[in-house]
């Protein structure tokens, strides 16, 4: 994602209460394969009197096997369109190379929630004024008020040997810049601590399109 997309991310994560973090023990193999076949699997029913239809949309896999198709993606799609296929894909624009497969969305709506994996409305959360769901499986976290989503985006999250702990977790303190305790040269912006004395948060950091940190969230 650009800078500026991935900003309004970290800052409206950074402006939350109340940190919930719900993660699976699975994780993904292939992330695009399971992104593809998985991505509604978070999504629940809601009543129709409370929320208006959803928009189904279906999705297809790309192969980019050459430098020259790299191009002719870039140039395929409006901005809007790679803004949603590069968070659909939890990848920074500048990694799509030749042999890259892309999730592809069959329709483009000017509505970035239209592509969430998580449900629009959760009626468990309806009383928490700021909530974080984090998935672990289909990287990707959900930003709640009351119940409402109102943000979603991709994730990296801790990889194998280093994954990211499972449960419910609430905000300790947070930074709009930090520097890693790990790697001085670590600079994480909008840091917020959830695990302080695992020095595990969620921050702002490169999307390489898989589970990559050390056990910290990235945005």
């Amino acid at each position: 994602m650009k800078p500026n997309s991935l900003n309004r991310f970290s800052s409206a994560l950074f402006t939350g209460c109340c940190f919930m973090l719900l993660i699976s023990c699975e994780q993904p193999k292939s992330l695009a394969s399971n992104i593809a076949s998985k991505i509604s699997d978070l999504k629940q029913e809601v009543p129709l009197e409370s929320q208006k239809m959803p928009v189904i949309i279906s999705y297809h896999l790309d192969s980019i096997s050459t430098s020259e198709e790299v191009d002719c993606f870039q140039n395929r799609f409006s901005e809007d369109a790679k803004k949603i296929i590069f968070a659909l894909n939890r990848i920074d624009p500048d990694r799509i190379k030749a042999g890259s497969v892309m999730v592809i969305p069959d329709t483009i709506t000017e509505n970035f929630l239209d592509y969430s994996p998580f449900p629009q409305t959760f009626e468990m959360l309806e009383k928490i004024p700021k909530t974080v769901l984090i998935s672990r499986r289909v990287q990707a976290f959900g930003l709640y008020e009351e119940g409402r989503l109102i943000r979603w985006g991709p994730v990296s999250s801790g990889k194998r040997s280093t994954p990211t702990p499972a449960g419910l977790n609430y905000g300790n303190y947070k930074a709009k810049r930090k520097i890693s305790t790990v790697d001085e040269s670590w600079i994480m912006p909008y840091y917020f601590n959830f695990m302080n004395y695992h020095g595990v948060g969620v921050h702002q950091y490169s999307m390489p399109g898989y589970p990559a940190s050390h056990a910290c969230v990235r945005l």
